[in-house]
């Protein structure tokens, strides 16, 4: 017997098809102007961006050595992944992750930018 909560296939495409155009939309139109910025940088903008970006690399890196702080007290310096951590420092590592990527990834990108200052 199916439960009352079940939705067919079809049904479902029908129901949030218009839900994902509406947010694939928005994404968009949050991307063109970012995309438009990259390909005809400012230089406050620039500058201001790379500021931003760089603090918030330091920022994850910080907060990456506080949670590998246990493993240095205890003489392990090399060891990948979390899952040896206690829970605070796991949710420290994550969130540090989450800050260094996405500044990499700005940072790079505004290398590429820099090219149209020179």
């Amino acid at each position: 017997m199916k439960s009352r909560n079940w939705i067919s296939p079809d049904m479902a495409a029908l129901l949030f098809s218009p839900i994902i155009i509406l947010a694939v939309s928005l994404l968009m139109g949050l991307a063109v102007p970012i995309i438009t910025w990259f390909r005809h940088p400012t230089g406050v903008a620039w500058l201001w961006t790379l500021g931003i970006a760089t603090g918030t690399s330091i920022l994850g890196t910080i907060l990456l050595f506080l949670a590998k702080l246990p493993q240095y007290r205890a003489g392990i310096f090399l060891r990948f992944g979390s899952q040896h951590l206690p829970p605070r420092q796991q949710r420290l590592y994550r969130l540090s992750f989450w800050l260094i990527v996405p500044s990499v990834v700005v940072l790079l990108a505004l290398l590429s930018a820099s090219q149209r200052f020179q």
